[in-house]
């Protein structure tokens, strides 16, 4: 009985093996770790930027803002991606 119960848990509860980041998967990471600040630091200006009364500006700020967002957000992922298994 008690070898089953063994042979059952190694079987279903077997926790996946972290494997460890590749090198281009660390210089990746770093990377992510530089731009993911310094796009929240752009962001910010343009926030500054968007409240501005030059409609031009405005519009230029905010395609811009709309652009970071949705880089950001594929950084975020992948940097966790990474950061799971660095």
């Amino acid at each position: 009985m008690a070898r089953n119960y063994w042979l059952f848990r190694n079987a279903c509860c077997e926790q996946p093996k972290k494997t460890k980041l590749s090198f281009n998967e660390k210089r990746e990471w770093e990377q992510l770790n530089i731009d993911i600040p310094n796009l929240e630091a752009e962001q910010k200006k343009l926030e500054e930027q968007m409240s501005s009364t030059d409609y031009t500006a405005v519009q230029k700020a905010t395609e811009r803002y709309n652009q970071i967002s949705a880089e950001l957000e594929e950084k975020y992922m992948r940097w966790e991606e990474l950061s799971e298994r660095a």
